[in-house]
């Protein structure tokens, strides 16, 4: 396998950390630029489809998208965790607690100044909750196709085995006529 050019490594990294324009990255990697500007998006083509600056740059999207999911806290788990909270909230229904207010949309207070508050009863919401159904199935992959091996064994036959068949037919066959 070739080894990455610091121009190579610096002009992955200037598109996909950076995120700048393929062929601003070009010429600030270090690469001759050119004022025909298809020339120089041709060579940055040439240059990312390289085989080991396509594999660089696609183990660099994937730490970064690991980054990213970590610093977000964005797993499949977390994911099903709350759609699972949801979907139980949009099958039940649910409580929530508001502010009370006037008829003029002004806050009442109790007499230590706090804002009073009621709870608010969220009916049930089945659509809701069979999009979420729907949702999951999807993440855990249950809308894949089912995998069918077709592999077959074939095994050969000696001469010898099917003699030994044909035999066992023979038998057979003289059995049945004895019967009739």
């Amino acid at each position: 396998m070739c080894k990455l050019t610091s121009n190579q490594k610096k002009l992955v990294h200037l598109i996909e950390q950076e995120n700048l324009e393929q062929a601003a990255a070009y010429v600030e990697a270090g690469y001759a630029g050119n004022d025909n500007v298809q020339v120089v998006r041709s060579n940055v083509q040439n240059e990312l489809n390289k085989t080991h600056v396509a594999a660089y740059r696609s183990e660099l999207k994937a730490k970064l998208q690991e980054s990213a999911e970590q610093a977000l806290n964005i797993t499949k788990v977390g994911n099903l965790k709350t759609l699972e909270k949801i979907k139980n909230q949009a099958i039940e229904g649910s409580f929530k607690k508001v502010v009370m207010q006037d008829s003029k949309g002004v806050v009442r207070l109790d007499n230590k100044g706090n804002p009073l508050t009621t709870f608010s009863y969220i009916p049930a919401d089945l659509n809701t909750a069979i999009k979420i159904i729907q949702e999951q199935n999807k993440m855990l992959g249950f809308y894949e196709a089912e995998k069918i091996d077709h592999s077959m064994t074939v095994t050969a036959l000696t001469k010898q085995d099917i003699d030994v068949q044909l035999d066992k037919f023979d038998a057979l066959d003289a059995s049945v006529l004895n019967d009739e």
